[in-house]
């Protein structure tokens, strides 16, 4: 799947016009299994710097594998950790959405086809949107279904799973368009006979693309959900053709979302507006001030986006005698291909010289020209600019083609994974390391390309390289088991932390170590771990210590005993924060305790806490 799909708790780190956005602190892993831990590092353009404590090197980004970003106590008096976006239950680039019943939420997508996942609290199922490219619309008579047709489902399925029974295909309808519910047995890629799932799909096509609405559950949970199913298909919708709110304005069919950087910028939508449907102005906070800086979005005509600066920066050169043309930067924006721009100038009639940068795509006919524009000298230029970068960075272009092209990238590399998984399956391990880099040289964030990688790397006598693997599989898909592997070692270096009272590393290791086989011992030394952890934190800062804290176990939250641990803290640190008269980040934690506690006598604790906060408060100093 694509990077940018917040692989939680993955991110990625942006770049405007060369310029590093974010995730300047995490963990780096390069496609050849090198990995940096816990380091500063730099995303400018194609380069990414690593600042190690005896220097800093360099490398292309073409060698990257992902870069994880971690979160960290953001600046100020007792402020916490950033937090990670969650997966999202909408997928903007192939326009649909999932509506979570009860009990089920979005997950991060592990394949490159998935662009939606959701999956249940309890039970072992998820449903999933997979798009494929397709030629054509399904045939009307759906009853006779001709054998490419046919053909095209067994290769689906074929490329998906190691092992799955004949699809069964039943002509249905999906908002009264022709559509295919498919049923199989299947096993997935590293999985063995015991853990046999049945999916279900509704198929159908639109805008040159295959949907599928794949739900899957095993067999032992199959019955207590079979009420929900119905209910999961209708839980698909399209998104509108153009969505308008006071922070986001997304047009579809001129192929852009334009999102509010903060409250300081107002976002003014012109839906009706064939060239200018959309800007976002600012005064720089100052209330009652003149406009200071904006980003605007122009659609105009031309066969393409760099054609199009080129002539518009030869108008601006042919009035003003010392405007520099600006180099433009091919890159990638939202989904599509982009060229960069940055320059200075003075427009007409104008005396502030302003700054301009941004980019401009060929989408859906036209191009698109998102630009920022701000003043260069003016004591808050700084921070309106950082401002404008977080606007264009967030721009999302919806192309089609572009779309297209990259499911079929996707589906050369679910293709390239099958034909690794024959190879490990007949011992040919090294063919299999073969296919399977192939595959991720197209989907480097496939995760279960990475785990086979990893199984084919062991049996091979790789010990170190299959570790990187199955670590990486399971940084970018904490749920699906891929460090069971791992468990025996991760348990070693866990008891070794907690010797060296590293209890730190000793809470990470214990947590991949009950992802990896869920026991009630593994959960017990974890909490035990993280108490300590917690005791020798809060020694030091509050609200950093409980920033850790969340962020360590931010994945296993919804666990019960976690999430009363979790409260506990959160209810300790606030009361400590009082004590601090810290009132504001004591309020901000003890709302977390009520909303992490579990029980309701952990809310009512939380509830009294923010009651003594607010008296507190009132007492005159």
């Amino acid at each position: 799947m694509r990077l940018a799909r917040a692989l939680a708790p993955l991110a990625i780190v942006l770049t405007v016009s060369g310029e590093a956005l974010a995730a300047p602190h995490g963990d780096v892993l390069f496609k050849d299994g090198r990995k940096f831990e816990d380091i500063d590092y730099e995303i400018t353009g194609k380069r990414i710097k690593l600042k190690l404590k005896n220097g800093e090197i360099e490398f292309s980004t073409d060698e990257l594998l992902q870069a994880i970003p971690k979160a960290a106590a953001a600046d100020g008096e007792g402020e916490e950790a950033a937090e990670v976006a969650a997966p999202s239950p909408i997928d903007l680039a192939s326009r649909c959405r999932l509506e979570p019943l009860p009990g089920w939420s979005p997950q991060a997508t592990s394949s490159p086809l998935v662009r939606i996942l959701l999956a249940h609290a309890e039970r072992d199922a998820n449903l999933g949107v997979y798009i494929r490219r397709a030629a054509g619309d399904l045939p009307a008579d759906l009853g006779r279904l001709p054998k490419e047709v046919n053909d095209e489902i067994a290769l689906d399925f074929g490329a998906r799973y190691a092992r799955t029974s004949s699809p069964k295909p039943t002509p249905t309808t999906l908002f009264g368009a022709p559509a295919l519910k498919l049923e199989a047995e299947v096993i997935e890629f590293g999985k063995k006979e015991k853990d046999k799932r049945k999916v279900t799909e509704l198929r159908f096509r639109r805008f040159g693309l295959e949907y599928a609405i794949s739900y899957s559950v095993t067999p032992a949970d199959e019955g207590a959900l079979a009420h929900q199913v119905g209910q999961l298909f209708e839980s698909f919708s399209f998104l509108p053709a153009i969505s308008s709110a006071p922070d986001s304005y997304a047009d579809y069919g001129r192929g852009f979302r334009l999102d509010r950087p903060n409250a300081d910028w107002q976002l003014l939508s012109a839906p009706f507006d064939e060239e200018s449907p959309a800007r976002l102005i600012t005064s720089g906070g100052k209330p009652g001030a003149p406009d200071r800086a904006m980003v605007t979005v122009v659609c105009t005509s031309g066969v393409s986006a760099d054609a199009v600066l080129q002539d518009q920066f030869k108008k601006r050169k042919s009035n003003n005698k010392t405007f520099e043309v600006p180099t433009l930067e091919e890159s990638r924006q939202g989904g599509g291909k982009v060229f960069r721009f940055k320059f200075e100038d003075f427009n007409p009639g104008e005396k502030i010289k302003k700054r301009f940068k941004g980019f401009a795509g060929f989408v859906r006919g036209k191009v698109v020209i998102v630009t920022g524009i701000l003043p260069v000298t003016d004591e808050d230029a700084a921070k309106l600019e950082g401002d404008i970068d977080v606007a264009l960075a967030a721009v999302v272009l919806f192309d089609e083609e572009a779309l297209k092209d990259e499911v079929q990238t996707a589906q050369n590399a679910m293709l390239l994974v099958k034909q690794g998984s024959d190879a490990s399956t007949a011992k040919r391990y090294d063919e299999a390391v073969t296919k399977f880099d192939e595959a991720l040289r197209l989907a480097p964030t496939f995760a279960r390309a990475i785990y086979l990688r990893g199984l084919a790397k062991k049996e091979k006598q790789d010990f170190d390289g299959s570790k990187v693997d199955f670590e990486a599989a399971a940084a970018l898909d904490p749920n699906a088991g891929y460090d069971a592997e791992l468990s025996t070692i991760y348990e070693a270096e866990a008891a070794a932390a907690e010797r060296a009272k590293n209890w730190g590393e000793a809470v990470r290791l214990w947590l991949r170590g009950w992802r990896a086989d869920r026991t009630e011992d593994k959960k017990r030394r974890l909490l035990q771990a993280a108490t300590q952890h917690w005791n020798e934190l809060k020694k030091k800062e509050f609200a950093r210590g409980l920033a850790t804290l969340e962020r360590d176990l931010s994945s296993v939250r919804t666990d019960e005993q976690v999430a009363d641990f979790l409260a506990r803290s959160y209810r300790e640190g606030a009361g400590l924060l009082l004590r601090e008269k810290e009132f504001g980040v004591a309020r901000r934690w003890a709302t977390k305790a009520k909303s992490a506690a579990p029980t309701k006598p952990g809310k009512d604790e939380a509830d009294k806490l923010l009651d003594q906060i607010s008296t507190a408060e009132r007492k005159p100093r």
